[in-house]
């Protein structure tokens, strides 16, 4: 393990220096301000790429299953996008992240991607939570129109916002492995934020009626729970990025990596447990209640 990583083991002795009166005035020294956000990034990926990982392995079977036995259609695309795009995010990540001696023009490169690649989970899950709502509110295209516009202005804005106030991008001093941020990191959080929270409302609106009317299909049951779940999952990480990246240094890329990982991983679920449960349901469903729950699938995947 030590041979394995000499810069991490370099960056633990050089943080465990004892600096002077004088030093601790000026601030910490930029070894020590890159070895900080160093650790910090590493740790966060190493911990968000096992938490993809994971749940690609323990759902593998039941993708081949509901996912790749199944004819081609919109739903299957943005599944599949939102499972591997991330996957391959962060294997590119983790390359550049553990390799030292990069040049500040190419971390300034790899930043570009970095940011606008990681609003594209966003923006695919984004369309499969309009579908839900799309068949929630059985069919009602006045509300598709608003959150389908919500989540292409939330897509375009986060764009402009990301090239307006880029962060840039460093090489590791002293030869630290991995690329950085000039500055911290949180306009390009708050477009996503403002837009899921459009769509967290507009979904809680349709779960309190299905709460007072409680005569709906349980696959509706099931796309509206999965739909709250899932803005609760992502919504405080997109919060915390937000202000922290405000308030604080730079994170070293920390934000971006759970909240690619959460989007990707929770967003591919959203379809993945609908495709379940509609075909075991249509096994026992009979009559015009399988033709109902047929539409709704229609409708989503």
């Amino acid at each position: 393990m030590v041979e394995a990583f000499p810069c991490i083991n370099t960056c633990h002795r050089i943080l465990s220096m004892r600096l002077s009166s004088e030093q601790l005035e000026d601030g910490p020294r930029p070894a020590q301000f890159g070895c900080s956000l160093l650790i910090t990034a590493k740790s966060s990926l190493v911990a968000a790429l096992t938490y993809l990982s994971y749940d690609h392995v323990i759902t593998f079977d039941t993708e081949i299953a509901y996912v790749w036995k199944t004819p081609w259609s919109l739903g299957k695309g943005l599944f599949i996008f939102n499972r591997y795009f991330g996957l391959i995010w962060f294997l590119i990540t983790v390359y550049v992240s553990f390799r030292s001696f990069l040049t500040n023009k190419v971390c300034y490169r790899y930043n570009i991607w970095m940011t606008t690649s990681a609003i594209l989970p966003h923006v695919s899950t984004g369309c499969i939570l309009v579908s839900r709502i799309h068949a929630v509110y059985n069919c009602n295209w006045k509300v598709t129109y608003i959150t389908a516009g919500t989540q292409v202005i939330s897509g375009i804005s986060s764009v402009l916002l990301n090239f307006l106030n880029f962060p840039g991008g460093v090489a590791g001093p002293h030869g630290l492995p991995g690329c950085y941020f000039g500055r911290p990191v949180y306009f390009v959080w708050v477009s996503p934020l403002v837009g899921h929270t459009v769509l967290c409302l507009f979904m809680l609106h349709r779960a309190w009626r299905m709460y007072v009317q409680d005569g709906n299909s349980p696959l509706l049951h099931l796309i509206v729970r999965d739909s709250v779940l899932y803005f609760l999952t992502i919504f405080p990480i997109l919060l915390f990025n937000c202000i922290v990246n405000f308030l604080g240094p730079p994170s070293g890329g920390a934000g971006f990596l759970w909240a690619s990982a959460v989007t990707c991983a929770v967003g591919s679920r959203l379809l993945l447990n609908m495709r379940e449960e509609h075909f075991r349901r249509q096994e026992n469903l009979r009559g015009p209640e399988a033709s109902y729950s047929l539409a709704i699938f229609r409708t989503n995947v």
